[in-house]
Order: C-alpha cells, then sequence, then structure tokens
C-alpha cells in the first residue's frame, strides 16, 4: 500500500525556537494517523507544513505525490484545484478538531471520521483527547518539543510503557486487604493503593497473573472482576513525556 503523504526531517523555526527539529510522519492511504503531544510540541507546525501554510526550513514532505516542500504557494494552489475537482477528499488535516464540542457532537464526528477512512479517505488528526487517538487512529505518533518520541499502533505503544496490569475487585469489599496482600505476594512487587474497592499491581508477564489467580483460589478469596490489561493511553503518554523530561536530568 503506498504512502498517502510522508515526512523526513521536518525542522521548522521560528526565531530562535525551534517548532520541529527532524520531525518524521508517514501514512498509509485509507488510514487515520493521530498526532499527540503536549501544548507547543510542534502539531499544529507539522500539520500546516503538510498542508503547505507554512514552508519547513529543512526536511523533505511529499503529500499525495506532491512535494509540498518546493513551493508552497504554488503547490497549494494545485491542490485547491484537484480538490475542487472531488467530491471527497484523498487526505484530511484536521487539527484538534472537537476541542469545545459536547459528548454528543464529538461522538457525531467521530463517526464522520471513521466513515471517510472507511471510504479511502486519510486522516491525520492531532487531538488533545487521548481516547479520541484511540478509538480512531490506526497509528500514532508522539512529538515532544519538536521531536517524534514514539510511533506505533494503539496497542504497541500501551505495550512500549513497560508491563501490563492485574485488576481485582473482592465480592466482599471488607477482604480488599487480604486481596492485596495475595497479589503483592504473587507479583513480588508493591501494590497500588486500592481505589474503589479495585487492587492493581503491575506484572511482568501472564505467569505472574497466572499466579495471583492460583492464590486467591488457595485463600478462598471470591472476586468479581479479575483481569489483565494493557495500560491506557493516557498512561502511556504520561510515561513517554515524563521520561523525555526526566532523561536530561539523569545524564547531567
Amino acid at each position: 500500500m503506498s504512502a498517502a503523504f510522508e515526512a523526513e526531517g521536518l525542522v521548522k523555526r521560528f526565531g530562535r525556537t525551534t517548532a520541529l527539529d527532524g520531525v518524521d510522519l508517514h501514512a498509509e492511504r485509507g488510514s487515520v494517523l493521530g498526532v499527540l503531544g503536549p501544548n507547543g510540541a510542534g502539531k499544529t507546525t507539522a500539520i500546516c507544513v503538510l498542508a503547505t501554510l507554512l514552508r519547513a526550513d529543512a526536511g523533505r514532505a511529499v503529500v499525495d505525490g506532491i512535494d509540498v516542500g518546493r513551493d508552497p504557494v504554488g503547490v497549494r494552489r494545485r491542490i485547491d484545484l484537484a480538490a475542487s475537482l472531488v467530491g471527497s477528499p484523498s487526505i484530511l488535516f484536521l487539527d484538534e478538531p472537537t476541542t469545545g464540542l459536547d459528548p454528543g457532537k464529538r461522538e457525531e464526528l467521530w463517526q464522520t471520521i471513521r466513515s471517510l477512512a472507511d471510504d479511502g479517505t486519510t486522516v491525520l488528526l492531532t487531538t488533545q483527547y487521548l481516547e479520541e487517538a484511540d478509538a480512531l487512529a490506526d497509528r500514532i505518533t508522539v512529538i515532544d518539543e519538536g521531536r517524534v518520541i514514539a510511533h506505533d499502533t494503539p496497542a504497541g505503544l500501551k505495550q512500549q510503557a513497560g508491563g501490563q496490569t492485574v485488576v481485582v475487585r473482592p465480592r466482599d469489599p471488607a477482604m480488599t486487604a487480604a486481596v492485596a496482600d495475595v497479589v503483592a505476594r504473587a507479583t513480588g512487587g508493591p501494590v497500588a493503593p486500592p481505589r474503589g474497592g479495585v487492587v492493581t499491581a503491575s506484572v511482568d508477564d501472564e505467569r505472574q497473573f497466572a499466579t495471583v489467580v492460583r492464590g486467591l483460589e488457595e485463600a478462598g478469596l471470591a472476586v468479581t472482576e479479575l483481569a489483565l490489561r494493557l495500560p491506557s493511553l493516557d498512561e502511556v503518554f504520561r510515561t513517554l513525556t515524563a521520561r523525555r523530561t526526566t532523561t536530561p536530568q539523569e545524564e547531567s
């Protein structure tokens, strides 16, 4: 499958501020690429370069077979002309399109985006809602301080965060402490303070989860919920950006 757009090594500076510092982006046709990052990470600047609203200082970008790094004004005229001749766009850039919408309107827009992608439109979506990227994006690029720090499927990013989480809800809330003790012994690590009667702990692999199950059975502790889940995308995002924040301090 050919790429709908791809960018390599995009650099954009505004005075002394480097908004993009070697950003690579890539999306296959008919897919949704979610771009996540803190405020000021460079998400909007990247979209503006791809949409020919800004000229990159360095790097290469090809959108729908057109090199947008050569002549943004001329290219934009060609893209505008092509868009006027078709009923639906081949590529759609959406910069935080659901910001400020109520949940009902947001879900309607999600359905529209899904329909467009199903019909072959490639969508680049920046968003501040992590659940939105999780629900819509085939792949996600995380940008921080103008650099790409991660790129993968939502599931792949969750695996990158490291480990999984065992979740246990005892049938009798009074047995929460006993369940936490079993989980701690089975996993060999700390158990998060129970919240809402739910005990959670990180596990390295599914064998530890099996040990938790066996320990609960041997202790005769009944549960209403017992699951092994990947970290949420919100947890992944906080982990990735925290790593980048702490690394320079650790190296100094």
